[in-house]
């Protein structure tokens, strides 16, 4: 059988048999369904062959023929490869996703627990409300930390809650130490600095877990990090505002913090569809 688009026996091709090739004529010739390349360039074209094409003397998928085979052989076991790998992953992200969501309801507990309502109802929630924040923290991290093993992006936003833990517990332990005007600013800026950076890598890895299952969600994921910036500098404008113009910097300080409401909001929202993606998605189509 010599009937081929690019003129090479059929006969003599070693892997003809592994790839089930009926022969790149008698197939359809389509670029994703393992044919080859030159097959899917004629049958486009309306060629019957390669020699009717002007173009063949430089064309770089004629003169690699050859080699055409053992590409689509080898872009096959990739492809084998991926789907035993999204298999395996699926199962594994739908339910440590919905663990890291679920993590909401603790935390906002503890935020009911510490605010200043509380406090003045029920002073005693306060330390167990802390407590409680810390623990949070703590199994956010592990979480991470679990994520991690199939996505190292989740191991840099596990070591910052680490990081948030410990000093959440160390203000909590010594908060009576804290005394000089140096440390106390170091214990107000430095968690900012840890958070805004834990913030930031946590939603690029769920951007990049995302990537190949859901263009959207990979946007929102990669567009909340721009508006958390925006509603971030926003409320420290606010104060530079209220210096000059009070009335205007209550305002835009307002605003920002309604604005900061929402991002989290959305980010609470990303993550439920994110863990959702998976624990709904049909496994039967990687077969």
């Amino acid at each position: 059988m010599t009937d081929t688009y690019c003129g090479k026996s059929c006969d003599t091709c070693t892997q003809r048999a592994h790839l089930q090739c009926p022969g790149c004529q008698m197939g359809p010739g389509r670029a994703h369904s393992g044919e080859c390349e030159i097959a899917l360039c004629c049958h486009q074209k309306g060629h019957e062959t390669c020699n009717t094409c002007v173009l063949r003397t430089n064309c770089s998928s004629f003169h690699r023929r050859e080699y055409i085979p053992e590409y689509l052989q080898r872009a096959r076991e990739y492809e084998s490869e991926k789907k035993a790998k999204m298999a395996e992953s699926i199962p594994f992200y739908a339910k440590w996703l919905w663990f890291l969501f679920l993590l909401v309801i603790p935390n906002i507990i503890s935020n009911l627990m510490t605010s200043d309502t509380a406090q003045n109802l029920f002073p005693g929630l306060y330390r167990p409300g802390e407590i409680l924040g810390i623990l949070t923290i703590l199994a956010n991290a592990l979480i991470l930390l679990k994520l991690s093993t199939k996505n190292e992006a989740y191991r840099k936003p596990a070591y910052c809650n680490l990081a948030l833990m410990a000093l959440n517990f160390f203000i909590i332990a010594f908060r009576i130490h804290i005394i000089e005007a140096s440390l106390t600013i170091v214990f107000a800026i430095l968690p900012i600095g840890i958070a805004l950076y834990s913030y930031y890598t946590e939603v690029h890895a769920h951007a990049d877990v995302v990537a190949g299952f859901s263009k959207e969600l990979f946007e929102n994921w990669h567009n909340i990090w721009k508006w958390y910036l925006y509603s971030l500098g926003t409320s420290l404008a606010s104060i530079l505002i209220a210096v000059i113009i009070p009335f205007f910097g209550v305002l835009t300080a307002l605003g920002a913090s309604i604005a900061l409401f929402i991002v989290n909001i959305l980010k609470l929202v990303y993550l439920y569809r994110t863990a959702m993606l998976f624990r709904e998605y049909p496994l039967e189509q990687l077969d």
